[in-house]
C-alpha cells in the first residue's frame, strides 16, 4: 500500500499555477526557472505540467545552490574588506614610523616652509634696489655697476640656500602660530624652535669675486 502511494506521489503532476503555491514563489519566478532549465516541464495535450516530486526536488536544490553562492560571496567580500583594512593599517603604521624617523614630512609642513621661504626671498629680492642704489650713485662704468647688482643677487640666493630666513623674527612667529594650530603641546613647540638653524643644507652660490 505504501509503495503504491509513493509511486503515485512520484508520478503526480501539477499545473503552472499550482506549483508556485506549493513551493511558495510567484508564477513569474516559476517561468524564469523553467526558462533557465532549473525546472523541467512536461508538455501535455492541453497545457504544460510539472512532475510534482521532481519539481520540488529541483527547486530545493536550486535554493541550496543560491544559499551556498551567497555565503561564498559574503565570505569573499569579508576577506577582501579585511585585507584592505589590514593593508591600510600597515601603510598608516609605516608612514607614522617614517615621520618619526624624519624620513618623511607632512604635506602641510612642506607647504608652510615653502610659503615662508618664498615670502622671505621675495622680500629679500625686492630690497635689492634700495641696498645697491647708494653704491651705484655716480658710477659711469657699466661693468662695475653690473658687478654690484650681481653680487647682491648672489648674496640673496646664498642666504636662501642656507635657510637664513629661519632666523628672522617673522618666521619664528609664523612657525609658532602654525605649530599651535596643529594642536601640538608647548614642549614640542619649544623643541622645534630650538632646532631652527640646525642641520640646514648649505649650497653656496659663487660670485664673480669667488
Amino acid at each position: 500500500m505504501m509503495r503504491v502511494q509513493a509511486r503515485q506521489q512520484s508520478t503526480a503532476f501539477c499545473s503552472a499555477r499550482q506549483l508556485p503555491e506549493i513551493v511558495g514563489v510567484t508564477q513569474r519566478q516559476i517561468e524564469r526557472l523553467t526558462a533557465s532549465r532549473v525546472l523541467k516541464v512536461t508538455r501535455g495535450k492541453l497545457r504544460n505540467r510539472y512532475r510534482l516530486a521532481d519539481s520540488v526536488q529541483r527547486f530545493l536544490n536550486y535554493q541550496c545552490d543560491v544559499v551556498r553562492e551567497k555565503s561564498a560571496s559574503n565570505n569573499d567580500e569579508y576577506e577582501i574588506a579585511r585585507t584592505r583594512r589590514m593593508t591600510a593599517a600597515a601603510e598608516s603604521a609605516e608612514l607614522d614610523l617614517q615621520l618619526k624617523k624624519g624620513k618623511l614630512h607632512r604635506q602641510d609642513d612642506i607647504e608652510f616652509c615653502l610659503t615662508q621661504m618664498l615670502t622671505a626671498f621675495r622680500q629679500r629680492t625686492l630690497a635689492i634696489p634700495s641696498r645697491v642704489m647708494h653704491r651705484l650713485l655716480g658710477l659711469t662704468n657699466a661693468r662695475q655697476a653690473n658687478q654690484i647688482v650681481d653680487d647682491e643677487i648672489r648674496l640673496a640666493l646664498n642666504e636662501l640656500s642656507e635657510g637664513k630666513f629661519k632666523d628672522s623674527v617673522e618666521f619664528r612667529r609664523a612657525k609658532t602660530a602654525y605649530v599651535e594650530s596643529r594642536g601640538l603641546p608647548p614642549e614640542i613647540i619649544e623643541q622645534n624652535a630650538n632646532r631652527d638653524g640646525q642641520d640646514r643644507p648649505s649650497v653656496h652660490v659663487a660670485t664673480a669675486r669667488d
